[in-house]
């Protein structure tokens, strides 16, 4: 006679060949994000071994190489390819990092009359413009980046804003002071900022002007 198992255990669970396997539902994952565009650093390189990256901002004229070199005057009015260009080249500036590790990068690009270069930037002084572009993006060989931006503001050619060698607490003051300064309000949380890119241009609101837009950099997934 068959003995039936306990009532207080459940019945085995016979599976026939076929039959569907029942698994555990996966874990969510977060979507990938990736840069919107492409950028052939190796063509550029060979081109030019001065590239160290891309600055794209949508919507807008922006959307250039990035060269670096041992001043910051090589690009001043010198094209990728060497020959006379107006509007220059945008360039890091040769004190940080080429590869953009440093507390606080920060590139360079003319005010050009025809918007082209940074010619863009002090559009960021209307807060409309900060609400429908607030992010730009940082290509490089080894990885990309979007610049989640928080803050636009003029300064002195000379301010200490401009400072390269930030320890951790003149981070947190140059980021205290941007935010303190800026002409729009941002919608990214700034409690904690491990670092941002500085995009500077010339301006002309007085002497020796200029207007800075400061993002966060946050890295992208690879394609």
């Amino acid at each position: 006679m068959q003995t039936l198992p306990p009532a207080t255990e459940p019945a085995p669970t016979i599976h026939r060949p076929g039959d569907p396997v029942e698994t555990a539902p996966a874990e969510p994952t977060e979507p990938k994000e990736f840069a919107p565009i492409r950028v052939d650093f190796e063509a550029l390189l060979e081109k030019n071994p001065h590239v160290i990256g891309w600055i794209y901002a949508p919507d807008s004229p922006i959307n250039y190489p990035i060269v670096q070199t041992e001043n910051n005057s090589d690009y001043l009015r010198k094209a990728l390819d060497g020959s006379y260009a107006h509007g220059g080249t945008v360039f890091l500036d040769y004190r940080c990092e080429g590869d953009f590790s440093d507390l606080n990068s920060i590139i360079y690009g003319h005010n050009l009359l025809d918007q082209t270069m940074f010619g863009t930037l002090e559009r960021y002084k209307k807060q409309s413009h900060y609400d429908a572009h607030p992010t730009l993006y940082l290509l490089t060989p080894k990885g990309d980046y979007r610049v989640d931006l928080i803050a636009g503001l003029d300064v002195d050619a000379d301010s200490v804003l401009y400072r390269t060698d930030h320890t951790t607490e003149t981070y947190r003051e140059f980021l205290r002071e941007i935010l303190r300064q800026s002409d729009f309000q941002t919608v990214f949380p700034t409690e904690d900022i491990p670092r941002t890119l500085t995009l500077s241009t010339c301006a002309y609101e007085y002497d020796d002007a200029r207007y800075i837009v400061v993002g966060v950099l946050t890295p992208l997934d690879t394609p």
